[in-house]
């Protein structure tokens, strides 16, 4: 029988030093993700999921009047005391208000925590104003599957349910085009895409695990725990290190959606009285 672990789906306890060395030392092959923004002077941008507020900091030197929200209380401490000058909140996102509605929404690598996107989608599409924008990037699906497969394998050895234990929501562009349209955005354009994350040193594939899979791998023992992350580097070894680095394969979904005003709810009234 299979062991039923309870985890919380939320990725709210980062480490938020470990993903600082993590992302300043990887480099991907895509252009950024910014880009497709195309910020104007003085819109009022909601950077959700903004971790330790990097990015958020660019969108403010671009002349967004920007806001960054993050469940982790660790990474919001370290972006307010790199960039105490932008606003930064740490709560999650379906219980934060704006008196203010914002022109656009931006996420970067947040999406795919989401298991259950309706709610998210929904408090977004209400903080937008009429005609925002929703603006995202984020690991669809294909992404690092060798990685998953063999997680999900040696966590089956280990008598646990991979299924339960896995964090991560990569959806196909079809799923989360219907998703945001359930919701009631428009979808201007979305597309998947390939990138390749470098991870530098022999320790790198490790870190990594001990950032991305702490959730994944949280019900092992430690002895497990070890156990399982050597027959993983064993198993990819071949594949995904070369030149004393680690080669991931991300596959991304990026998208442009558009909160539309929805049509008044069309109510049929009777006159006749045989009919109410």
């Amino acid at each position: 029988m299979k062991k039923r672990v309870l985890i919380d789906q939320q990725q709210a306890d980062w480490d938020a030093k470990l993903y600082g060395k993590i992302i300043s030392t990887t480099p991907f092959n895509q252009t950024d993700p910014l880009a497709q923004l195309s910020i104007q002077p003085d819109e009022k941008i909601l950077d959700f999921g903004c971790g330790t507020g990097e990015l958020t900091r660019k969108i403010a030197l671009q002349g967004g009047r920007v806001v960054g929200i993050d469940p982790s209380a660790e990474m919001i401490a370290v972006a307010r005391e790199q960039f105490s000058d932008i606003e930064f909140y740490n709560c999650d996102v379906r219980e934060f208000n704006s008196s203010e509605k914002f022109d656009k929404i931006f996420s970067n690598d947040v999406l795919h925590w989401i298991k259950q996107p309706q709610p998210t989608l929904k408090k977004l599409y209400d903080l937008l104003r009429d005609n925002g924008k929703f603006v995202a990037e984020f690991a669809g699906q294909g992404n690092i599957s060798k990685i998953q497969q063999l997680l999900h394998k040696l966590l089956e050895e280990y008598g646990y349910d991979p299924q339960e234990l896995d964090p991560w929501y990569f959806p196909s562009i079809e799923q989360y085009k219907t998703e945001l349209e359930k919701a009631g955005f428009k979808v201007l354009s979305i597309d998947n895409f390939k990138k390749t994350a470098e991870l530098p040193g022999a320790e790198g594939f490790r870190l990594w695990m001990s950032l991305f899979s702490n959730k994944i791998l949280s019900p092992l023992e430690d002895n497990q725990r070890r156990s399982l992350i050597n027959r993983l580097e064993a198993s990819l070894k071949s594949t995904h290190f070369k030149n004393n680095r680690w080669y991931l394969d991300y596959r991304r979904i990026k998208f442009i959606a558009e909160k539309t005003t929805r049509p008044p709810r069309i109510v049929k009234v009777s006159s006749n009285p045989s009919e109410t």
